[in-house]
């Protein structure tokens, strides 16, 4: 009786097959791999809804949340089980002892005492109050947006005053505000430029150490510490009444004429002499 040959490394052997232990090591070894992957499978249709993030965040992930028989112990998966996500059988994947939540409607982040402070989903972002509007680059609330720590915008906590017939009103403040470090400087720039020159419209604060260097235009500077300046071709005041506050008068004489600003007042152009001191 003759044995069918048996095909091994590029050669037929004749007869049986000795046993190979390597080949044992092996299968076992495929066994292993098949339940595991039986085990992604599952992991996978349970978080049916989530949208997938990068691989290494998904591993990661699969492996803390999974009690395989192959599972590494905890003193072998090191840091990578410092923060858990835990998903639950609606899809809703919850992380950082509940104060992070991601489901289908968007995501969630709550305070230390369990209060909304962020949520994104479909219809926009929302944040809750931001605190005071008189704190300066307080950002325990979790409501404020913080810009390389000197930069906020937030809404801050409602105020309520006294209108001029002593009817009390709620103020709602909108706090966008640049933060001066030390004895650096802080600058705001509202502008809509052109984007090959950089020139256009701009409304630009700024609050800091004589900010000389910042704008040169007309032989000027920012000789001062603090400045709101409005640069554009034509620059309009609509109010009914137009008020200056703080400026210096003097009852002194003026010196010799020295020539006028046009300006526009109610459609018609008008000029305001200007003398030399």
């Amino acid at each position: 009786m003759s044995v069918p040959p048996t095909r091994g490394r590029g050669f037929d052997l004749v007869g049986a097959a000795p046993e190979d232990p390597l080949a044992q090591d092996r299968d076992r070894d495929e066994e292993q791999d098949q339940r595991q992957e039986q085990v992604d499978d599952l992991g996978r249709d349970a978080r049916g809804e989530l949208q997938p993030r990068g691989a290494g965040a998904q591993d990661a992930d699969e492996e803390g949340r999974w009690d395989g028989p192959d599972r590494v112990g905890p003193g072998e998966q090191g840091d990578r089980d410092a923060v858990e996500a835990e998903g639950a059988t609606d899809g809703r994947l919850t992380a950082g002892a509940g104060k992070v939540a991601l489901d289908s409607t968007g995501f969630t982040a709550y305070n230390a005492s369990s209060v909304e402070t962020i949520n994104i989903n479909a219809d926009g972002i929302y944040m809750g109050d931001g605190g005071a509007r008189t704190t300066i680059a307080s950002w325990t609330s979790g409501n404020r947006i913080q810009w390389y720590s000197a930069g906020e915008i937030y809404e801050a906590t409602p105020e309520t005053y006294l209108d001029d017939s002593s009817v009390s009103r709620t103020l709602y403040p909108l706090v966008m505000r640049g933060v001066r470090i030390g004895n650096d400087a802080a600058l705001i720039e509202l502008a809509a430029v052109r984007s090959d020159t950089g020139a256009g419209a701009k409304i630009i604060i700024g609050e800091g150490f004589r900010l000389k260097g910042y704008f040169s235009g007309a032989g000027n500077s920012y000789a001062t510490n603090r400045v709101v300046h409005a640069l554009a071709d034509d620059v309009i005041l609509e109010s009914t009444n137009l008020q200056l506050l703080g400026q210096t008068t003097s009852t002194g004489a003026v010196g010799t004429y020295a020539g006028k600003i046009k300006v526009r007042i109610g459609g018609t152009d008008r000029y305001i002499p200007y003398y030399a001191s």
